[in-house]
């Protein structure tokens, strides 16, 4: 843990508080096609609202604290973190057409043990594995599904719908949306400017 003032930075997935500069935190990264990505999870709390750590395990693998995201609590720590940033939605499309496209893309990207059913072979080293969801505190999901923020929104008659994709036992990602950016909670991939 580093100390600056009165502000502690932990990158190890715990927290940092009162910050207001960028930062670089040192991210194991992947380069699939012509684009950078974290090849891990953003695991970094600011101590704001938004959200929640649990502590994830399942089908016998121990994932440790992983935090989960509202959409407004995953842009404003991504806002931060020098030369990286929230996927877009063409930015998502980019890379499921770089990994073989849409219809296998999930199957490329997951992590090769811990599905329940579905593994993934994990082609492009992304290790994306079964942390589920939070919706309020409550963990689901895990070792089925993971989900992922898309930093895309649109409105419409109905309102203003944000979107994430959805990764469990199917070859494709599932693309949902909501009209609530802050009831469940995902996890975050960053993307390199």
């Amino acid at each position: 843990m580093l100390k600056f003032g009165n502000t502690y930075l932990n990158f190890g997935g715990t927290y940092f508080d009162g910050w207001s500069a960028m930062i670089k935190p040192n991210f194991n990264e992947v380069q699939i096609g012509n684009q950078i990505w974290t090849s891990e999870n953003l695991n970094i709390n600011d101590g704001s609202s938004g959200i929640v750590t649990k502590q994830v395990a399942a089908n016998g693998i121990n994932y440790g604290n992983q935090n989960f995201y509202t959409l407004p609590a995953a842009q404003r720590v991504a806002d931060r973190i020098y030369g990286w940033h929230l996927p877009t939605k063409a930015e998502w499309g980019t890379l499921f057409s770089a990994v073989g496209g849409w219809s296998y893309a999930a199957k490329q990207l997951k992590s090769s043990a811990g599905w329940d059913s579905g593994n993934g072979t994990d082609a492009y080293s992304f290790n994306l594995k079964p942390l589920g969801y939070v919706a309020g505190t409550t963990l689901y999901e895990a070792g089925i599904s993971t989900d992922l923020w898309n930093n895309y929104y649109y409105t419409d008659q109905w309102g203003t719908w944000y979107e994430q994709y959805m990764f469990n036992s199917a070859d494709n990602p599932i693309r949902t949306e909501y009209t609530n950016p802050n009831y469940y909670l995902f996890q975050v991939r960053l993307v390199k400017d």
